[in-house]
């Protein structure tokens, strides 16, 4: 998994978020080569959204880009995304534990 040695909040205060803080973490190294199969999956799943109108209904389109890639990826997108969010919560809570 990716660890951080130390986080910058200055892109934070630049941005003018004044609360919260903006984290940005990568798939964890061992998800990276289905990774790179899902973005080419997701670009297909956005290209379809736009030619059959999902993408401009809004609250809509993030459930069914989801859902369609997830079909499209036979599930491997939704373990990615599990290992993504888990490192996501590894990562910031590193980081708010050294706050």
């Amino acid at each position: 998994m990716f660890h951080a040695q130390t986080m910058d909040t200055d892109a934070q205060w630049q941005l003018g978020m004044q609360n919260g803080a903006l984290i940005a973490v990568p798939i964890p190294e061992e998800y990276e080569a289905v990774g790179e199969k899902i973005q080419l999956l997701v670009n297909q799943a956005v290209s379809e959204s736009e030619q059959n109108g999902i993408s401009k209904s809004g609250k809509d389109a993030t459930p069914w880009l989801l859902n369609r890639i997830a079909e499209l990826s036979n599930g491997e997108s939704l373990i990615s995304n599990i290992a993504l969010l888990k490192n996501t919560a590894l990562i910031g809570g590193q980081h708010l534990s050294y706050s």
